[in-house]
């Protein structure tokens, strides 16, 4: 089992390290990726794109909060439709 974690902020200037501290204090062993884009398309985040492309059964990915891999409900379902 893999557990691979997500840390996405919006613009070069932001910083993902709270995100990347607190998703490592409570799973130290996390694959962690970053990206820096917005959340308004799906279609330009490649890093999330690989890490769910990668996915086995078994594995755990993990964020800091939901608004930081789905930008509303409906693309929430079609993240967890698609693992």
């Amino acid at each position: 089992m893999t557990v691979f974690a997500y840390c996405r902020v919006s613009t070069v200037e932001q910083s993902s390290m709270l995100q990347e501290e607190a998703i490592l204090k409570a799973y130290p062993e996390a694959v962690v990726r970053h990206e820096k884009k917005s959340g308004t398309t799906k279609a330009g985040r490649d890093v999330l794109n690989s890490m769910l492309a990668k996915l086995n059964t078994g594995d755990k990915l993990v964020v800091w909060k939901l608004d930081r891999l789905a930008r509303n409900m409906s693309d929430l379902l079609e993240i967890v439709d698609f693992i």
